[in-house]
């Protein structure tokens, strides 16, 4: 582990000369690694872990998998905050319909 101002950090930069990664870089790379797994990312950072959970259960990861994978102990912590409802290409789903709708206004 390298210490940058007495500041220890656990993530460096893959490119010399291997400085620390800035938050916004560590957020960059969770959202790629999410479009990679073909989770939706158009949900602000914060909502990372919902969007992950929610995305694993819809795919049939079983429930006490992802207990465990989100440190989480009770059944209900996932039920009530996490377990969102996942819509497939929900942006473009929503680009799409407010392009159709500016279209059907201009002619």
């Amino acid at each position: 582990m390298r210490t940058e101002n007495k500041t220890p950090r656990l993530l460096l930069s893959y490119k010399k000369p291997y400085f620390p990664i800035s938050r916004d870089t560590f957020g960059r790379w969770i959202k790629a690694i999410l479009a990679m797994a073909g989770v939706d990312t158009s949900f602000p950072a914060h909502s990372t872990r919902s969007m992950s959970t929610s995305a694993a259960s819809k795919a049939g990861v079983p429930l006490k998998t992802i207990l465990e994978a989100a440190g989480w102990s009770q059944e209900s912590t996932f039920t009530r905050f996490y377990k969102k409802q996942v819509f497939p290409n929900f942006g473009q789903s929503l680009l799409s319909s407010h392009i159709t709708k500016s279209s059907s206004a201009l002619a």
